[in-house]
């Protein structure tokens, strides 16, 4: 299971009536001035398949301020209203780059009705959920926002559902505050491609049409019954990789997602799974088999890296606006020749998502905003490093509170 834990720019009026440059970012949507901001990119890549197998206190701006009050009362909150001074922050352009990260889920973090807020609000968001719709020819945001839940689990409909709502959110976001570019992305294992459609680097209806095709070649690779999930909890790196070797070795068990410290999945064959349970309970271990349809993220699924492959050799890249942190090996990536390999890898190979959010911080994030759906992955950051800040973008509380940390108020 990837997810294991637990809008185009409006202007806003100053004192003195003048406009505000387009990058000022104001809530002025939320009252009524929207305008749609739909995110374009195209690319040229080249493919080359390659194995991975490591792995300041500042002024607020005035419309920004009274708009913020009236996001607050539509989430009900009372908040006291921010003091605010008219003219445009200087240095606010090395803030809205240079402080925060982006955080995307994984499977495992879906929900019927999830995103539904963000169609209801937003234009951009409901383009978004249009041009998944148009990618599948298939109504996505009608199992997203309606089920059945069981169809919605199905991992060729709920990767892309995931992505579809991930990116949702990051247009919302976007809309408000145009001027915000995080210091770099991250996501868990399915998330990695949400992160990667935010920076520039893959178009949104191809990414939609790639996770269904990743979906499916990861759901076909092992048949069903045969390979599963455990997580494995209260034991160390080198503690895991031992008891997986002593059950079996690779195929039969292996490590698969490296999600926080005292917490990993293995991966592999279910007679794999069974010899190890016990050998991590008589290491002081817990483990928990999980409810997930095959073995993802190790070498049995070898095969499904191969059809990801060639689908992402259909397909264009360009480089990306921000680097995205890559689950196989925690490196920056933001060029196609670097970008495809890791996707590929990442398939049949362990995710370093602990690792991936100790590279950020070491990079200089000093928190995350972690976006729809859910807050999964804010349990998983606060268990590298619990001083960390981590917002999450969920519901229109969540978006209110992300916006407000984006200009440097406090949480």
């Amino acid at each position: 299971m990837e997810a294991l834990a637990a809008v185009g720019p409006t202007r806003a009026k100053a004192c003195h009536g003048e406009s505000r440059p387009d990058r000022t970012g104001c809530l002025v949507s939320l009252l009524g001035q929207e305008s749609s901001n739909r995110i374009r990119i195209h690319a040229e890549a080249q493919f080359f398949l390659k194995q991975a197998d490591r792995i300041v206190p500042r002024p607020k701006d005035r419309g920004f301020s009274l708009a913020l009050g009236d996001l607050r009362r539509r989430c009900g909150h009372n908040w006291p209203h921010d003091a605010a001074v008219q003219g445009r922050p200087r240095g606010v352009d090395k803030i809205m780059e240079s402080r925060w990260d982006a955080l995307f889920p994984g499977q495992g973090a879906q929900f019927v009705g999830m995103g539904k807020w963000l169609y209801e609000g937003w234009s951009v968001c409901r383009e978004c959920f249009a041009e998944a719709d148009d990618a599948l020819d298939y109504r996505l945001s009608s199992l997203i926002f309606d089920g059945p839940a069981d169809r919605l689990e199905a991992t060729e409909w709920q990767q892309p559902a995931i992505l579809t709502v991930s990116v949702a959110s990051w247009r919302a976001v976007k809309h408000e505050r145009p001027d915000f570019r995080p210091l770099a992305g991250l996501g868990l294992s399915l998330g990695e491609y949400s992160a990667y459609v935010a920076s520039g680097a893959l178009q949104f209806a191809d990414a939609v049409r790639l996770t269904r095709v990743r979906g499916q070649a990861m759901q076909q690779a092992v048949p069903p019954g045969l390979g599963g999930m455990m997580a494995i909890v209260g034991l160390g790196r080198e503690e895991v990789e031992a008891l997986c070797q002593q059950a079996g070795g690779p195929g039969a068990v292996e490590p698969a997602n490296y999600n926080a410290p005292g917490q990993i999945v293995a991966s592999g064959l279910r007679t794999g799974l069974d010899r190890l349970a016990p050998l991590v309970q008589a290491a002081g271990g817990k483990a928990v088999q999980l409810a997930v349809s095959a073995p993802f993220h190790c070498s049995l699924l070898a095969p499904a890296s191969h059809r990801l492959s060639e689908a992402l050799a259909a397909i264009r890249l360009d480089a990306g606006a921000f680097p995205v942190i890559a689950n196989v090996d925690a490196e920056p990536c933001s060029q196609p020749e670097d970008i495809i390999p890791r996707l590929i890898a990442q398939v049949s190979h362990p995710v370093h998502f602990e690792q991936g959010i100790r590279a950020a911080l070491a990079a200089g994030g000093e928190g995350f905003i972690e976006f729809a759906p859910g807050h999964g992955l804010a349990g998983l950051v606060k268990k590298v490093d619990r001083r960390v800040p981590v917002m999450s973008v969920e519901n229109p509380a969540g978006l209110a509170k992300a916006l407000e940390l984006l200009v440097g108020a406090k949480l």
